[in-house]
């Protein structure tokens, strides 16, 4: 039997994506892992390791896709399989193929559940809006009763928002709690020289989220991010 690695099905399977997703429909970083996931499961049961992922569990708590989404998404698994020269799926992957088929249409056709205003913490924390740099804050600010996956690791990492695409959940998460917008000193003395220079910029670098300039945004992240770092 053919042995598959991650890096050929996954770019297998992203590669196969335009044949599939409808118009306007992008892949970030959301859509992107969980369609990882999907790969490492083709990969676990192809190659017999343990089928250890709680593909069931996932499915239930987000709901079934359609059914054309799911058969087309079928069809992609079984394309890509066969980019990576599989001709024949095995009987046990083609007993999973259904669940798979399911999970990659979550991913991909499911709309995503962004942070607002209005929303709760506890609701954040489980949305599609989140990050390593907005984690880090909510592990900051967060009182100790409010669950926060991976704390001590997100603090011990202290991961600042690197682009625009990061500055931007860590702006949603605050008018999800805006009072953390002015306690953001906080996030500063124990994220370290970056953050501190971030934070002291926030004013500006949201300026620029709100005008959709996103060019301008990451541009000027980086260079703040540069002369921290220069002066650490």
């Amino acid at each position: 039997m053919k042995t598959l690695g991650q890096m050929d099905l996954g770019i297998a399977v992203l590669k196969r994506m335009g044949e599939y997703l409808p118009e306007k429909k992008t892949i970030d970083q959301t859509r992107y892992n969980e369609t990882i996931q999907v790969v490492d499961r083709i990969m676990d049961i192809f190659n017999g390791r343990q089928d250890s992922f709680p593909m069931a569990t996932l499915i239930a708590a987000h709901g079934a896709a359609d059914g054309r989404p799911v058969k087309a998404c079928g069809e992609l698994i079984e394309r890509a399989l066969m980019d990576c020269g599989v001709t024949i799926v095995p009987d046990l992957l083609a007993a999973k193929l259904p669940s798979l088929a399911e999970h990659l249409a979550h991913a991909l056709f499911r709309p995503l559940a962004l942070a607002k205003a209005g929303m709760t913490l506890e609701e954040w924390v489980v949305c599609d809006d989140t990050g390593e740099a907005s984690f880090f804050i909510a592990s900051v600010m967060a009182p100790v009763g409010i669950a926060i996956p991976r704390r001590e690791s997100h603090l011990k990492k202290a991961a600042f928002p690197a682009d625009a695409a990061a500055f931007g959940r860590c702006y949603r998460l605050l008018q999800v709690v805006p009072e953390w917008r002015f306690q953001l000193s906080h996030v500063a003395e124990v994220g370290g020289p970056v953050w501190a220079v971030l934070v002291d910029n926030w004013s500006e670098l949201s300026t620029l989220h709100e005008a959709q300039h996103w060019p301008g945004l990451h541009r000027r992240i980086t260079a703040l991010i540069e002369q921290a770092q220069a002066k650490a």
